[in-house]
């Protein structure tokens, strides 16, 4: 199990850097410059890549798939039922085995398309439908407060 843990703490950081330093793969567009810039739609999901032998030892024997990390109360994925710990195996259709591949397909989706997403939750498959969104615009930042300078 902490071979596990490890893994996924690696590979968290690895599918962070996909996203071009997003906290989800889905959260990122490219704006032709070759940069990741906010846009596209949100999932509200931070996911690992399982390696194939790790899927294969929770029975998905057709290749690797994505655990969730973390999932962002209230967010779509959380709304349509994933929890943390869910392995995701496919998304709108389409088999994920990696973070690109989750990247590459939410990058073709509109916000408010409705998807299946299929995912196994202790060793359970289960399909639930999900509706993307935008992208959340990011809040402002807290401009700095003023201090008085100190008294002479």
């Amino acid at each position: 199990m902490t071979e596990l843990r490890i893994a996924c703490v690696a590979l968290v950081v690895v599918a962070v850097g996909l996203a071009g330093g997003c906290a989800t793969q889905d959260e990122a567009t490219t704006d032709g410059s070759g940069e990741f810039t906010p846009g596209g739609v949100w999932l509200g999901v931070v996911t690992a890549e399982l390696s194939s032998s790790q899927a294969a030892r929770l029975g998905l024997h057709k290749g690797r798939a994505l655990l969730v990390h973390s999932v962002t109360e209230g967010g779509p994925m959380h709304r349509a039922g994933l929890r943390e710990h869910d392995v995701l195996v496919a998304f709108a259709g389409k088999r994920v085995n990696s973070a690109e591949d989750l990247l590459n397909v939410t990058l073709r989706l509109k916000p408010g398309q409705v998807v299946p997403v299929t995912f196994l939750r202790k060793g359970e498959m289960k399909t639930v439908d999900v509706q993307v969104e935008a992208r959340p615009a990011p809040s402002p930042p807290t401009p700095p407060r003023e201090t008085a300078p100190p008294a002479k």
